[in-house]
């Protein structure tokens, strides 16, 4: 068992992880990756294995399956009992075909960065002469 204060902290996590999308990685989600032999999961961490502390990942999971955590799959990965490891989307690259969406994604961002820099100069300018008839006006406003 837990101290509160970490299980607290363990089921808050959980819940903030669902609510940005992620999801704990599954023995599917694995088996997925390295039949597609994408290199999502070749990133470079090191963990000092004796420092660990599973302990809490051990009560969660037990929590899961009494039904008061809920977002933990029942296929976890090999690791499950030891690291928490999340996901989140799907990204799928096509290299073949017209590419037609991609090409108007890449016109659409180009297009909303020149809008962006014109309005940025536009606002810049409206503000430099605001501020120049500002001080045009003020002293003569105190001559009154």
């Amino acid at each position: 068992p837990l101290p509160d204060k970490e299980e607290r902290f363990a089921r808050q996590f959980l819940r903030a992880a669902s609510l940005a999308g992620f999801t704990p990685l599954s023995r599917f989600d694995l088996e997925k990756t390295r039949e597609l032999k994408a290199d999502l999961l070749s990133l470079p961490v090191t963990i000092n294995w004796d420092r660990l502390d599973s302990r809490w990942i051990e009560s969660l999971l037990e929590d899961a399956e009494e039904g008061s955590v809920g977002s933990v799959p029942e296929a976890l990965s090999d690791f499950g009992g030891y690291v928490l490891a999340l996901k989140r989307g799907l990204a799928v690259e096509r290299c073949s075909g017209r590419l037609l969406i991609e090409k108007l994604e890449c016109l659409q961002s180009q297009w909303l960065l020149s809008v962006g820099s014109l309005l940025q100069s536009l606002l810049y300018r409206i503000s430099r002469l605001a501020v120049e008839a500002w001080r045009t006006v003020l002293p003569a406003a105190r001559g009154w």
